[in-house]
């Protein structure tokens, strides 16, 4: 996946390490590092993933959203 894909639908919600963590409407994050252009998707958000985000998550066909996302 290029990283203008990555990058089109996801916002920037972290980094460290040289590494970007972004995170699109479904609450999905992948890891980029802009250097080298990989990247990783991460797991799916569970409860305590989306109980410590600064973003407001609403439960969408059993999968976590972004209220009004993007």
């Amino acid at each position: 996946m290029s990283r203008a894909i990555l990058l089109s639908h996801q916002k920037v919600c972290g980094k460290v390490g040289g590494w970007v963590a972004l995170m699109d409407e479904t609450a999905s994050v992948a890891v980029l590092n802009p250097f080298t252009n990989s990247h990783i998707m991460l797991p799916p958000a569970r409860k305590h993933v989306v109980a410590a985000s600064s973003e407001t998550m609403v439960m969408v066909d059993g999968k976590y959203a972004v209220q009004n996302a993007f």
